[in-house]
């Protein structure tokens, strides 16, 4: 008798343990269908964002976010963000979707302006 792993091919939540920063900003997802989808963007990390709104989406689908992030340090001044990302995961929880969204080939500048917010108390999620 072999003796195999179990492996979980479908990724959880809990997968990945990429520090995350809590944040409270307004988004706007377009999918392949062009309509335009009002998220929260919810955390943080170098590699994407997790967002909640009332729309389910399709796993692997490339989206467009577009955000408003305030600049650190003083957040006196905001910019509007358009980013490419892919759906890596999503639940129904609390009455809304949760999304875990991937960044697809973001710029420098994007991450110029993520950055300060990454280097603020990250979280283990």
């Amino acid at each position: 008798m072999f003796q195999r792993p179990v492996i979980n091919p479908v990724p959880t939540t809990d997968a990945r343990k990429e520090p995350r920063v809590q944040v409270s900003w307004f988004g706007e997802l377009s999918g392949e269908d062009g309509r335009q989808l009002p998220v929260k963007v919810i955390d943080l990390s170098r590699s994407g964002m997790g967002v909640a709104g009332d729309d389910k989406l399709r796993r692997q689908q490339l989206v467009e976010l577009r955000v408003v992030v305030p600049r650190l340090p003083d957040l006196d001044e905001q910019v509007v963000m358009r980013l490419r990302a892919r759906v890596v995961y999503q639940m129904h929880s609390g009455g809304a979707w949760r999304t875990g969204l991937q960044f697809v080939d973001p710029t420098p500048e994007h991450r110029a302006i993520l950055e300060p917010w990454l280097l603020k108390e990250s979280i283990a999620w």
